[in-house]
């Protein structure tokens, strides 16, 4: 998606990001499909989307996955996207903190066990979200995440250079670092 696309959608919604929630907005469309291409979706999957922001990754994921659920917590956003979650049937759009919704909540919507999460997360959500993950009743398959370099670095940090962040997702995953991410891919 183009700055200007980007720009025109803001615009005709009324929306300003929000820096104090670290709203920027992914525009290099190589990278979007980087991140889609990470997760490896198929199109009987359901994949958990969290900050769909103005849905550019949402709708690359709508177009690969069976199920998209969409999670968002900036109401400014919800015009947007549920104009966009009306015309893709597989895409359903939840409106809260991710952090406050039930996981029997997310589950219903995704409407199966197995799923998927994809997200490209502000840093300062970065290790609560994480954890919070981890504490959900059935782990995902997946979990790709768009991450500040330094954040992703400290969770795949080894021996001797561990946190309680590392440690606690390496008990339960083997994270790596996919690719690195230029500045000049965000709005």
């Amino acid at each position: 998606m183009s700055k200007e696309s980007v720009n025109y959608l803001l615009n005709k919604y009324q929306i300003r990001p929000d820096h104090t929630r670290g709203q920027n907005f992914l525009i290099d469309d190589a990278v979007l499909s980087n991140i889609v291409s990470a997760a490896a979706l198929k199109k009987t999957e359901a994949v958990l989307e969290v900050g769909s922001g103005i849905g550019n990754l949402t709708a690359l994921l709508a177009s690969v996955s069976g199920r998209v659920t969409a999670v968002e917590a900036d109401l400014k956003f919800k015009p947007m996207l549920e104009a966009f979650a009306k015309v893709n049937s597989n895409v359903t759009m939840l409106f809260g903190n991710i952090l406050d919704i039930p996981f029997a909540d997310l589950h219903s919507a995704l409407g199966s066990s197995k799923y998927k999460i994809v997200a490209n997360i502000p840093y300062y959500i970065t290790s609560r979200l994480l954890l919070h993950f981890l504490h959900y009743a059935e782990l995902p398959e997946c979990v790709v995440l768009l991450i500040q370099k330094e954040v992703a670095e400290r969770i795949v940090a080894g021996a001797g250079d561990h946190s309680k962040l590392s440690l606690s997702v390496q008990m339960y995953a083997d994270p790596e670092i996919v690719f690195e991410v230029s500045r000049k891919a965000f709005h």
